[in-house]
């Protein structure tokens, strides 16, 4: 929740550099003084910022099985929850999953794995006879298509089979898509000729040396295995899931964790045994813990699978879950975001949130009973309604950047200047519209910074009420064609639903947060997508709840 702020800089234009960064500097430290707060809006001085959202119920059983092997018992459960690991698998390359994307649906249909790297965007596309073709990587194979027939979806293995080409267009899908996951397609060497004869993906990595136990060992990591021989020996070509156990094999495992994970090598962890005995490529991250309908799980992704388990139970794996039905039929042309888009004039739709996993929500955007009942108090400078989304995550919780964006805020609130929802937020600027970050404990990005989608961004805080308020606003049309990386966030006088923005994909986790708070009953009038925009410090909405 926030309160309200005005805001331009226009005047400061007649101080000095120092004076005006001395001035921000003291109404940064001490809220912005008596003057400042007498010149702001009622309800934008920070002492006056609460935010106390309402407790989140207890949610259902997650109703898990004890073992791989058995069914789960709740169906849409089950498919929710295959939902919410696609989510976090697809999160961790920078791109939420679009199931009416056909990259996505055909990947997810067919078993393809995980993305190694986002859809090529504009400056990647390959450009071969008169033609343009986009394409992404999966751990089991690269899809192309020519553009813009993007339901015609064409695939690498089937076009260059078991040999690298020496030319035509195999060969420049096979080089961008190893240049895309983070190698270099050398055709002439050992490991490229093997990967590619036996349908082990695109490179993850550059090729690197280790020695152990005296011996110089070149080892690659590709989308489904990594590869080792001893130096000078490359016909002698050895899989990591093939060797036998002992030092070399540990020391090119912790070598995977850290480049491919960026996470420390456990070779005791039930996670690691899992994936062992499973056969399901290499680790894109370490075991973390996340949030689905209120409940703990721990989650780790692996190129051609993902593992879940609740804290203490036993390791299942995404595949045994039950999956939706996809039809290439129902896709529609990907609207792929680009770095450009971070001060377009152009409207963004969010493919994933901005923390991980799916955490309780205890209020929605609108006219709730909370905000119109015991919030009261803490709404009266947004007509009595709540201004964004709360997800209900601990202090220190990652945040996310959800687009290409440009940060305009990182910090300390400023009355009359920031957004509010202190004591201190990141404000960034997705295309026309501000996301508000509220109630950050630490920030890892600065003002003037382009940030990606997937980027961490800062970290949660509130301690007193841990939760993280996420709010939209349009940018003002004075402001839309600033190119200028230093511009501050000018207030439009209103926010925006949340749910308006994000893809339908998200869709299924926010009806059912909403129905966990009591469906249509959580608000006073109206629906989740319909609730009346938010003017601040407009009349207090008195309508009776119904």
């Amino acid at each position: 929740m926030r309160k309200p702020a005005t805001f331009g800089f226009g005047w400061l234009a007649g101080m000095s550099l120092l004076g005006t960064l001395g001035w921000l500097l003291a109404l940064s430290a001490d809220g912005g003084g008596a003057a400042a707060d007498a010149e702001a809006a009622p309800g934008t001085r920070e002492d006056d910022v609460q935010c106390v959202p309402p407790p989140t119920p207890e949610p259902p059983p997650l109703n898990l099985p004890n073992s791989g092997s058995e069914p789960m018992r709740d169906l849409d459960g089950g498919e929710r929850l295959w939902n919410f690991l696609q989510q976090e698998a697809f999160r961790q390359r920078g791109e939420g999953f679009r199931a009416d994307w056909a990259f996505h649906m055909l990947a997810a249909s067919k078993n393809l794995g995980m993305p190694l790297a986002l859809s090529a965007r504009s400056d990647q596309q390959i450009k071969f006879g008169a033609q343009s073709y986009g394409f992404q990587p999966f751990a089991g194979d690269v899809l192309f298509n020519v553009i813009p027939r993007w339901t015609e979806i064409q695939s690498l293995r089937e076009l260059v089979g078991t040999s690298i080409p020496a030319a035509g267009l195999g060969f420049l899908v096979l080089d961008a898509a190893f240049t895309a996951c983070g190698g270099t397609l050398h055709a002439d060497q050992a490991f490229a000729q093997y990967v590619v004869r036996e349908g082990l993906g695109p490179s993850l990595s550059e090729g690197f040396t280790i020695t152990v136990d005296g011996g110089q060992y070149d080892v690659q990591i590709f989308g489904l295995d990594a590869l080792y021989s001893p130096v000078g020996k490359y016909s002698e070509i050895t899989r990591l899931s093939q060797a036998p156990s002992g030092a070399l094999r540990e020391a090119i495992w912790s070598e995977v964790y850290q480049r491919s994970a960026k996470s420390a090598y456990d070779p005791a962890s039930k996670f690691q045994q899992a994936a062992l005995e499973a056969g399901i490529g290499v680790p894109l991250t370490g075991v973390y813990r996340t949030n689905f309908e209120g409940h703990a799980v721990d989650v780790q992704v692996w190129t051609s699978d993902t593992l879940f388990a609740e804290p203490d139970g036993a390791v299942l794996r995404q595949s045994s879950l039950p999956k939706p039905a996809f039809s290439i039929t129902e896709t529609v042309t990907p609207d792929l975001p680009e770095p450009t888009d971070a001060l377009a004039d152009r409207t963004p739709l969010f493919n994933m949130l901005p923390v991980a996993g799916q955490p309780p929500i205890a209020q929605f955007y609108g006219y709730t009973r909370y905000s119109a009942g015991n919030g009261r108090s803490l709404y009266t400078q947004t007509q009595g309604r709540h201004s964004g989304v709360d997800f209900s995550v601990p202090v220190g919780t990652s945040l996310y950047a959800i687009d290409y964006g440009l940060v305009v805020w990182a910090g300390n609130n400023v009355s009359g200047t920031s957004f509010g929802a202190g004591p201190k937020s990141v404000i960034v600027r997705y295309g026309n519209i501000y996301a508000l970050y509220g109630h950050t404990s630490v920030e890892l990005v600065s003002p003037g910074q382009i940030v990606a989608p997937g980027q961490e961004i800062a970290k949660s805080g509130y301690p007193s009420a841990p939760h993280l308020h996420f709010e939209l606003r349009p940018v003002p049309a004075s402001t839309i064609a600033n190119q200028d990386p230093r511009q501050k966030p000018v207030n439009p006088g209103y926010a925006l639903n949340p749910i308006d923005y994000f893809s339908n994909d998200m869709l299924s986790y926010f009806t059912t947060q909403l129905e966990v708070l009591g469906g249509r009953r959580h608000f006073c009038q109206g629906d989740l997508n319909n609730q009346e925009r938010i003017q601040f410090g407009g009349p207090l909405d008195n309508r009776a709840c119904q």
